[in-house]
């Protein structure tokens, strides 16, 4: 199988995974900027293996559980969640708020393991596998800020064209102000961010780094209504947020990562 082909079926997967009630073959054909012709044989070929079903009433085309079924039984095999699960209990106990761990996937930070620690009905959540939003949230710039500027603002420009490709049109950024923000957030070990999971919103975060070096594997973030979590309070979960991350950092080489990232974010 070529290369090229191999990228197209990629780029259809991670489009349809964005639309939970599918798209038409018209539409997919535009989003991916494919012939028609050759959009409906990669649709068959995975439609073949079980990746994509056809919708018989709305003729909308969707993905199966698939590769949800493959996302656990990856998950199943990384000793990771195992070790990490109780320090975000604890943390989000400490906190009273949501507590997440986000690994990087290559020039992605994605949500994996959560703690809920909001006993009332005020509470903030967010699905899982989610992407976070690198010049926008505070898991963003707190893996942001381990990496040089030039590297920062590609990553950010990469994200841009991924939403782009989705129909979904990114929100403009200030370099500058990204730049004094990165440099801040350098300076004070970690990131706050307000409204970044909603009007409303407050969030802090910092990043897990592998044993002896400054590369990071991922961040943790403490995420709540900012009437709960305001810069007081997130004064005060300064040290505890410090604490975990240089637990797991500590424990890096003993845990099965499923991915890190590499200098060359294109390879």
């Amino acid at each position: 199988m070529s290369t090229k082909i191999i990228n197209r079926a990629l780029s259809l997967l991670e489009l349809l995974a964005s639309q939970p009630v599918g798209l038409a073959l018209t539409e997919i054909a535009e989003r991916l900027e494919m012939p028609k012709s050759a959009t409906h044989r990669l649709l068959a070929d995975l439609m073949e293996h079980s990746y994509v079903q056809l919708n018989d009433d709305t003729k909308y085309y969707q993905l199966t559980l698939k590769l949800t079924q493959l996302g656990f039984q990856r998950l199943a095999v990384d000793n990771i969640f195992q070790v990490v699960q109780p320090l975000l209990n604890e943390l989000a106990t400490i906190s009273g708020e949501l507590v997440r761990l986000s690994l990087i996937d290559t020039n992605k930070l994605i949500f994996v393991a959560k703690a809920q620690g909001a006993t009332d009905a005020l509470r903030i959540d967010s699905d899982m596998g989610n992407e976070a939003r690198l010049a926008f949230s505070a898991s963003g710039l707190a893996w942001l800020s381990t990496l040089d500027d030039a590297t920062a603002i590609e990553l950010i420009q990469l994200q841009q064209q991924r939403y782009l490709q989705k129909g979904e049109k990114p929100t403009p950024f200030n370099i500058e102000l990204l730049y004094q923000q990165l440099a801040i957030v350098r300076e004070q070990q970690h990131a706050r961010f307000q409204n970044s999971m909603g009007l409303g919103t407050a969030a802090m975060a910092a990043p897990v780094f592998e044993t002896n070096t400054h590369r990071a594997l991922g961040v943790i973030s403490i995420a709540g209504p900012s009437v709960r979590l305001t810069e007081k309070h997130m004064d005060q979960l300064f040290t505890p947020l410090l604490k975990t991350t240089q637990m797991l950092s500590s424990l890096s080489l003993g845990i099965s990562y499923p991915s890190k990232y590499y200098s060359s974010i294109n390879s």
